[in-house]
């Protein structure tokens, strides 16, 4: 007898009912508590049911409206743009020689003179110009010769760059050294002698 009225209360469950204050009313399923060889149980309470009567229509589900965030964006102050480097002046001019030679000839002179006019307008701007004067000699002979003969060339054209009112800063013969070309045919524009000039020592 005590066996089945333990399995009639487990079976066994109180149904309250909550009515709540407008829209719906609260079911909520509940275990009977019961003594069971004389130990008293009672389960863990089930969940909540709710019943609506008057609920509000369900609606169809809207997508929340994009809304822009406005965004701080800190302008940058307005570029200068950075000033070129000074422009270098600088020309060069080249006369050659006979072999054997350092005697200047008038085709010569007269490519010297028009590079002088030029130099001279250089260093009238007072920016620190720089005449260098440098000789050269072919590959035949020794080396002693030929540094002897370069040397010598460019002390002609310095002299007569000194009479145009042009005055080297530097005057220095290579020798063999720095040929224009290795043709044998070609040997005459190797026997020569640069005159360069640049501003600010041609430094930037």
């Amino acid at each position: 007898m005590t066996r089945t009225l333990a399995s009639a209360f487990l079976a066994f469950f109180a149904v309250l009912a909550t009515a709540s204050s407008s829209h719906s009313s609260s079911i909520q399923q509940m275990n009977y508590q019961f003594s069971y060889e004389g130990v008293a149980r009672q389960l863990a309470p089930q969940p909540v049911h709710t019943a609506c009567d008057k609920c509000p229509p369900v609606t169809g589900l809207t997508l929340a409206q994009r809304q822009s965030i406005p965004v701080a964006v800190r302008l940058s102050e307005d570029i200068v743009p950075a000033e070129p480097p000074p422009r270098i002046e600088s020309r060069e001019t080249t006369v050659h020689f006979a072999k054997n030679s350092h005697a200047l000839n008038d085709p010569q002179k007269a490519k010297l003179t028009a590079f002088s006019q030029t130099a001279r307008e250089i260093l009238s701007r007072g920016k620190g110009a720089v005449v260098t004067v440098k000789g050269y000699t072919c590959d035949l002979g020794s080396n002693r010769t030929n540094d002897r003969l370069a040397r010598k060339r460019a002390e002609t054209v310095g002299k007569f760059m000194t009479s145009q009112g042009v005055l080297p800063d530097s005057t220095a013969g290579e020798g063999k050294c720095c040929y224009l070309t290795q043709d044998p045919s070609q040997r005459h524009a190797n026997r020569r002698v640069t005159v360069s000039i640049a501003e600010n020592g041609g430094k930037r």
